[in-house]
């Protein structure tokens, strides 16, 4: 993607951020779920990684954080536990 910060654009390639992506179907709509990395090595965001996949505005998708997570000894964990 195409990255503009203090004014200066650079390429990221977020592709190692995306861990876990899927389409689901629900009663109603497909939901895409992704689980996104963020940390040391910067981070992606959901409506960054949903323009790239669809070509679409962010306005165009509903956009719900569900948990937020972090790993600990390889496993994804809530840090409220």
């Amino acid at each position: 993607i195409k990255k503009i910060t203090k004014g200066k654009q650079r390429i990221v390639d977020i592709r190692p951020l995306v861990r876990e992506i899927e389409v689901v179907q629900s009663t109603d709509a497909l939901q895409l779920r992704m689980i996104l990395g963020a940390g040391d090595r910067g981070s992606a965001r959901p409506d960054v990684v949903v323009e790239e996949i669809y070509g679409a505005p962010k306005d165009f998708f509903e956009i719900r954080r569900e948990r937020l997570l972090q790993e600990c000894k390889g496993e994804l964990v809530s840090p409220l536990d």
